[in-house]
């Protein structure tokens, strides 16, 4: 999905794993991306940014519904179960 659509609900999860540097976008339980990323985490102190933009004062016009944070990455069945789980709820 590149545009979002008015009035449509997005199930995104976004998944990190330190061992192997890997990043892996998904919405609505499919894989969107993945790419390896190196390097320590920016951080300025101020937190964790959320709808909004890291370097300027733009936000998001939308609601969200729920955030989760697990320590690890999930797997790809993992992430079809949640958003399976979620879907069902929509």
């Amino acid at each position: 999905v590149t545009t979002a659509a008015i009035d449509t609900w997005y199930d995104i999860i976004v998944t990190y794993d330190a061992n192997t540097t890997l990043m892996t976008a998904y919405i609505n339980g499919s894989l969107q991306n993945s790419a390896t990323r190196t390097g320590a985490a920016a951080s300025n102190g101020a937190g964790i940014r959320i709808a909004s933009r890291w370097d300027a004062p733009q936000l998001l016009d939308a609601t969200i519904k729920k955030i989760r944070v697990w320590n690890g990455a999930l797997s790809n069945t993992e992430v079809a179960a949640i958003h399976q789980n979620y879907n069902s709820l929509v």
